[in-house]
């Protein structure tokens, strides 16, 4: 058997409170008769239906209001929110380059050491990220430019801001917009080393080497292969240095190493040297000892790996001229106002690659030893299509140098390929302002999404009984959302951008030609015809 309720329901405790209330109002006149206890009783009645409407009432209210409080997400399952322009006006500075549109606004933010753009191919990083940057960076830049297009579209904006342009340009791309090329020779570190600090000399000459003839991110057989050829390249830099200073050069050094002859007389007379302490004789004894009783095919390994390391630089190839003397000093961009375009041939970038790494390595090692805190953007764009030995490194020690790095690749996996997975997680962690496009590589998705974060979310559930006649029952939990799916980012209209210890933001494109007065003082891109001009909606 079933217990029924024998509680009145809030409606009839209306009715009752009702029915007590009207004979309230005859209690005065029935004072004096028989029946007067039945509008006190009536009276005792209003009381008790009051507080009971009271009660109600009240429980009610609580009961709502604990339903509210209960629909109400905590902190349990993550705490991950979007950032706002309120919560980066304090980190925003006019004078950092643009990365992108928020609330309608240009997000100007500024770095001191590293920063990461990952945009794969037709994301628009050159026109929305690079000449962006160049158009407002007022520092001295360096910048590979590995088509020839960055030269004549932002050249003329940095000659507008009054810096010197210096265009390295061996393919003579654009000779009408980019101007007659500038050279640069890095043998002039050698150089300076045996006029000024002859003790560095040695350990500069194999920094070249390992430069020119790296060992792969991945550990792989012939190691002891790459280590002759790099003792090989860094003697003969050494003897040429040595004969010739600053006249040497990587063709010269090629030539002698090409020439069997030649580099044979050159350790017979190495072996008599009294150079660097007697550490070039030391070096002759080892190779005169590899050319009379070592194995010839050994030999022959170590000459054909050097030769294959400094190849691009044979006389007769279009690099020669441009290494074979020096118009600028990239310690210079420290005391003037300067930017370095560094141009390849797009249908050569692995010929022209062991060049540009080189020279962006000769820029770090001067604009680091000069002694000056003036800051240097070098703005690495397609990072990955050259190699910059220990650029991983060099990403937690340059700020203290005035050296800042900003980091432009197609995929986190390129980076990972050239310099291994160590390289790209000290990537990740050292760089303070990091920009993502969307990624089309499934596991940088996941990456992003698992970086954004989760929020905690109120989950409503039912219950519906097992037959049809039982009542359906609501019940709430907390779940654990994130903020982006992984295909949520693939296809996201924009970029997302983590500024050190802010929340993440969605920023919204903005290219060059929309940006008034870049628009015009920028040059016309030379594979795209003539000057490209938007509706100007922004001032940079």
């Amino acid at each position: 058997m079933s217990q029924q309720s024998n509680t009145v329901g809030p409606g009839g405790k209306l009715v009752l409170a009702g029915l007590a209330a009207w004979g309230l109002t005859h209690v005065y006149e029935s004072r004096d008769t028989e029946l007067f206890w039945v509008p006190m009783l009536l009276l005792i009645l209003v009381a008790a239906g009051t507080v009971a409407l009271a009660r109600s009432g009240l429980s009610l209210g609580i009961k709502a209001a604990q339903k509210a409080r209960a629909m109400i997400p905590s902190t349990a399952k993550g705490t991950a929110v979007w950032g706002r322009w309120s919560d980066l006006k304090h980190a925003m500075s006019p004078s950092g380059p643009c990365w992108g549109l928020l609330e309608g606004k240009p997000l100007r933010l500024d770095y001191e050491a590293a920063a990461l753009t990952v945009a794969p191919a037709g994301a628009g990083k050159t026109s929305q990220v690079v000449i962006p940057a160049l158009g407002t960076i007022k520092t001295s830049v360096v910048v590979p430019d590995l088509k020839g297009e960055l030269i004549t579209v932002a050249g003329p904006l940095r000659r507008r801001m009054g810096q010197m342009v210096y265009c390295l340009n061996p393919p003579r791309l654009f000779i009408e917009q980019a101007g007659e090329p500038a050279r640069y020779n890095p043998l002039v570190i050698l150089a300076d080393d045996w006029e000024h600090s002859r003790p560095d000399m040695i350990a500069d000459a194999r920094a070249i080497a390992l430069q020119l003839c790296p060992e792969p991110a991945k550990a792989s057989e012939n190691k002891f292969f790459r280590s002759g050829s790099r003792k090989i390249i860094a003697f003969a830099c050494l003897v040429e240095v040595i004969d010739k200073q600053a006249e040497a050069t990587l063709s010269s050094v090629y030539q002698l190493i090409a020439d069997p002859g030649r580099f044979r007389e050159a350790v017979y007379a190495g072996l008599a040297s009294d150079a660097l302490d007697g550490e070039i004789a030391a070096m002759a004894a080892d190779f005169h000892e590899k050319l009379e009783s070592g194995d010839p095919r050994q030999w022959g390994s170590f000459l054909e790996g050097a030769l294959q390391a400094l190849e691009v630089f044979s006389p007769s190839g279009r690099i020669a001229e441009s290494v074979s003397a020096c118009d600028f000093r990239f310690k210079d961009l420290k005391s003037q106002k300067a930017s370095v375009f560094i141009v390849s041939d797009p249908t050569r970038l692995d010929v022209y690659a062991p060049w540009t790494g080189l020279l962006m390595w000769c820029a770090i090692t001067e604009l680091v030893r000069c002694r000056s805190h003036k800051t240097v953007t070098l703005l690495c764009d397609e990072a990955t299509n050259f190699f910059i030995d220990s650029l991983p490194s060099h990403l937690t020690r340059l700020r203290g140098f005035g050296v800042r790095i900003h980091v432009i690749i197609q995929e986190l996996e390129d980076f990972a390929r050239v310099y291994g997975r160590e390289g790209l997680e000290i990537l990740l962690s050292q760089t303070e302002i990091q920009q993502f496009f969307a990624s089309r590589s499934q596991r940088t998705l996941q990456m992003l999404a698992d970086k954004l974060g989760r929020y905690t979310a109120k989950a409503t559930s039912y219950d519906l009984g097992r037959g049809l006649a039982d009542s359906a029952r609501r019940s709430v939990s907390e779940d654990a959302v994130p903020l982006l799916t992984p295909d949520e980012i693939r296809q996201l209209d924009g970029a997302l951008v983590w500024a050190r210890s802010n929340p993440p933001v969605i920023t919204k494109p903005l290219a060059y030609w929309n940006c008034w007065p870049m628009a015009w003082l920028a040059g016309a891109n030379p594979y795209h015809g003539q000057k490209r001009i938007g509706r100007p909606g922004v001032w940079l």
